[in-house]
């Protein structure tokens, strides 16, 4: 019997497991822009925001998935592996809440602390940009800045660049 894996999002990370599970599998795949690497290896391909979790789940539902791989940190974000679970479909991928330690930097900082996990960097968390910029003018020492929520890995800056920018 071939398990049939639905395959969420449509970005290069989404066609190389698409690439690896294509011969395997019934690969379906759902994303918010069709990818044509992926649509050639599937055996069906639905236009779906992938952060819409419902939407995912229904797909799943309806192709007969047993296991869903779910790429992006945005459908993570948005709890797509915890309605495919509810949906009976086995999801490969966090729920929301574990997948906070991803989206959420500051979260992640915070537990690293509370749990003693080697390897958390000194770090602060502001609501009032004037309390942040005086942060950092006052931090002695190398310094990133990362805004709150997902930014798609383009979202760092370093405090020696954003202090020299007019």
């Amino acid at each position: 019997m071939t398990e049939t894996v639905l395959l969420v999002g449509g970005g290069g990370r989404e066609h190389a497991i698409a690439r690896a599970v294509a011969d395997d599998c019934a690969l379906y795949a759902c994303a918010s822009v069709r990818n044509p690497g992926i649509r050639r290896l599937a055996e069906g391909f639905e236009e779906v925001d992938e952060t819409d979790a419902a939407a995912v789940a229904d797909y799943a539902t309806e192709v007969g998935a047993d296991l869903a791989v779910i790429g992006p940190e945005s459908a993570l974000e948005a709890g797509v592996a915890d309605a495919l679970d509810d949906a009976g479909v086995y999801a490969f991928g966090p729920r929301a809440e574990e997948a906070r330690l991803e989206t959420d930097k500051a979260y992640q900082r915070e537990f690293m602390e509370e749990h003693a996990i080697p390897g958390c960097p000194d770090y602060a968390v502001f609501d009032d940009m004037a309390a942040a910029c005086e942060y950092v003018d006052e931090y002695d020492g190398d310094l990133a800045v990362k805004p709150a929520g997902l930014t798609g890995g383009k979202g760092v800056k370093l405090a020696p660049i954003l202090i020299s920018q007019p």
